[in-house]
């Protein structure tokens, strides 16, 4: 009867920690900090940063060779001729970091279709509800989608669904509404959510609350109001909820930052 429950014990140690480790990959993955210590001057920070930028070439080449499976451009828009050469990846590219400027659906869909093992992909250019389509289409293995200055409305949200692998969102646009986190919802797959400057009301976060599979939502910016959000959390006491990267006063899962 001990050694029962200390396996059980044991196990739910275990599954916390788990839980713990998702949450805070999630948080690296799509959280742009916006706090800490600076340790040197911007003017320092900025010419170290220069200094460090590679060249595409140099990225293009540390995937061709296998030094890396990562490739993040995202100091200059790059052009289509740049971005033509990722095919060339193939199996190797697993991460796409890129301002994509004013690339043509055409050659995204062309590229897309090249990169088979593609899982995270993110575009700071603007991604329209065409673009959306597109990259719906073609990125069937993308497990994490971040776009932060797209222009989708929630029409075009709705092909979000045919990419059954999405497991994290970060979307930012000033053109959806509560209606588009119905479609949002719909994605089978989907765990981690942050909307950026969506102008959703206490209405959408009744969508929210609904999403059984949704471990982690963050918010930044929104038209809710306080009374709404305590109510998600009291819904979802589960749910580990940012709001402007804070916890809500009444949220069980609050910590320090």
């Amino acid at each position: 009867m001990n050694n029962n429950k200390s396996s059980q014990t044991i196990r739910h140690f275990q599954h916390r920690h788990l839980r713990t480790f998702v949450v805070k990959l999630f948080i690296a993955l799509i959280v742009i900090p916006q706090h800490g210590c600076q340790s040197r001057s911007p003017e320092k920070e900025v010419a170290s940063q220069r200094e460090d930028v590679a060249t595409w070439d140099d990225l293009v080449q540390a995937v061709q060779s296998e030094v890396s499976t990562e490739l993040r451009f995202t100091h200059e828009a790059v052009s289509s001729e740049q971005f033509l050469e990722l095919p060339s990846l193939g199996e190797k590219l697993t991460v796409l970091e890129v301002d994509q400027g004013q690339l043509d659906n055409s050659d995204l869909s062309r590229v897309l279709q090249e990169l088979p093992n593609l899982r995270q992909l993110v575009l700071h250019g603007d991604v329209d509800n065409q673009q959306l389509q597109v990259i719906a289409d073609n990125a069937k293995s993308v497990t994490v989608l971040n776009l932060p200055n797209a222009s989708v409305d929630d029409s075009g949200l709705s092909v979000l669904a045919a990419i059954e692998t999405l497991e994290l969102l970060r979307l930012h646009s000033p053109n959806v509404s509560d209606a588009g986190l119905a479609e949002i919802a719909k994605s089978p797959g989907l765990k981690f959510l942050h909307l950026i400057n969506v102008p959703i009301t206490d209405d959408g976060l009744k969508t929210i609350a609904m999403m059984e599979k949704l471990e982690s939502f963050y918010l930044d910016g929104s038209a809710c109001t306080e009374a709404g959000l305590s109510e998600l959390v009291r819904k979802r006491p589960g749910l580990h909820f940012h709001w402007n990267q804070l916890h809500l006063e009444n949220d069980p899962n609050k910590h320090p930052h």
